[in-house]
């Protein structure tokens, strides 16, 4: 009982009136659907980073397809993405929101679309070519995350 009210106040404290709760333990990304993205890339929200994903990659066990290893990487760069300004959410658009799809040009997941006063100024995708380095220890996951704290430092 107590583990499930535990569980209960980690993802509902979380999350607000227009963000679903997660099921991943991620602290800067809220997760949204459809018609509340919608509202959340109104011109009145300055800075916007959304990260397309969907459940096949959020949820595969293989981590060189992991998106969820993407957001966790992307999600400890959270406190300083918002220092630039950016709102950090997420979108599951595979077996939901999938009127996203025909909405905005997603070639692959993850991908991470970058929005100002409710205009799309930038897109980036995985490089999923990048194997990981056993010396340095750096991913495709680890590539993107870092182009996505670039991408928000320099705008």
């Amino acid at each position: 009982m107590g583990f499930l009210l535990a569980f209960f106040l980690m993802f509902s404290s979380a999350a607000t009136a227009q963000t679903t709760p997660s099921a991943f333990p991620v602290e800067h990304i809220s997760y949204v659907d459809s018609a509340n993205l919608r509202t959340s890339l109104e011109p009145s929200h300055a800075r916007v980073a959304v990260v397309f994903s969907d459940g096949s990659c959020l949820w595969t066990s293989f981590p060189t397809r992991s998106c969820f290893l993407f957001e966790r990487k992307l999600d400890s760069h959270g406190v300083e993405i918002k220092t630039f300004g950016w709102q950090l959410l997420g979108v599951d658009v595979g077996f939901r929101n999938l009127d996203l799809l025909q909405i905005f040009p997603i070639n692959t997941r993850p991908t991470v679309m970058f929005f100002e006063n409710g205009v799309w100024v930038g897109q980036l995708e995985p490089d999923h070519s990048i194997k990981e380095n056993e010396d340095l220890k750096i991913s495709w996951q680890d590539e993107l995350a870092q182009r996505v704290l670039e991408f928000a430092k320099k705008t």
